[in-house]
């Protein structure tokens, strides 16, 4: 378990912590992820996380879904569902390489704008009003 965590911390070594970040509505999501990380429940981090994220932001007003990755079969069934100015919260992207690559395949479509992989889940915006962009968070 120990070796585990620090395989994930050498991965994590470079990786975005909110610096850089020039999107108003992206850096208010890392910021607000990077203040409120001592919440996060270290035996659980994935159901904590999808808690943490929607606590804040039904709080500002936003919409918000909640799903597993391998509950889609393509990208399209993935997106085509998702109304404008929502995130789209996906777990386990990094489970196996099937659901690697769905996820991979989903932050490459043209219509998501925005997208956080914060390894224990994905979090995706499909956003008209914002440049394409993929962001690595290390929580």
């Amino acid at each position: 378990m120990i070796l585990r965590r620090i395989i994930r911390w050498i991965n994590g070594i470079g990786h975005l912590q909110g610096f850089g970040v020039q999107s108003p509505f992206a850096y208010g999501f890392v910021s607000m992820l990077h203040k409120e990380r001592h919440r996060l429940d270290t035996k659980d981090k994935r159901e904590s996380l999808v808690r943490l994220i929607s606590e804040t932001y039904k709080s500002s007003g936003g919409d918000i879904q909640v799903t597993d990755i391998a509950d889609y079969d393509t990208t399209g069934q993935a997106l085509n569902a998702l109304p404008p100015n929502t995130l789209l919260v996906l777990k386990n992207p990094y489970r196996n390489k099937s659901t690697y690559f769905r996820w991979k395949e989903i932050i490459a479509d043209r219509r998501v704008t925005i997208s956080f992989d914060l390894y224990h889940v994905g979090v995706i915006s499909i956003n008209k009003g914002l440049s394409k962009h993929n962001y690595i968070v290390n929580i």
